[in-house]
């Protein structure tokens, strides 16, 4: 009978690196103002162990750099993946799907912003 190989442990920094590139990416995105639907997004964030994304995040075109998002969420899903590989992380195996973000009234002050539509088409509330 063979051995079975252990994965190494899962670096320190991974876990820091997948919190920090969050951060980003919430940075990026900010209060995601939006003067109508059509600036406002929905992107995937993160990787499950199992397969599919973590959740979606709402975005504004209006304020925020596509491509650096883009970029930004391609990096954090990377780091989540090998933060799964690399641990005994379990997960609901739940397909999340796209919710889809529109625009409404900012729930204080002025100005309208970008969320997702509610939680039971599978999305989560705005950052």
């Amino acid at each position: 009978m063979g051995t079975a190989c252990a994965l190494p442990p899962e670096p320190a920094a991974s876990r820091s690196n997948s919190v920090t590139l969050l951060r980003q990416i919430q940075t990026e995105i900010g209060e995601a103002s939006c003067d109508g639907p059509q600036q406002c997004h929905s992107s995937a964030v993160g990787a499950k162990p199992c397969g599919g994304p973590d959740s979606y995040l709402a975005w504004s075109s209006k304020s925020t750099d596509a491509t650096k998002l883009q970029s930004l969420l391609e990096q954090h899903r990377a780091t989540r993946l090998a933060e799964n590989l690399h641990s005994s992380t379990s997960s609901n195996c739940a397909i999340v799907t796209d919710p889809g973000a529109h625009c409404i009234a900012k729930p204080k002050g002025p100005g309208l912003m970008c969320v997702l539509h509610d939680r039971q088409n599978g999305g989560q509330s705005a950052i």
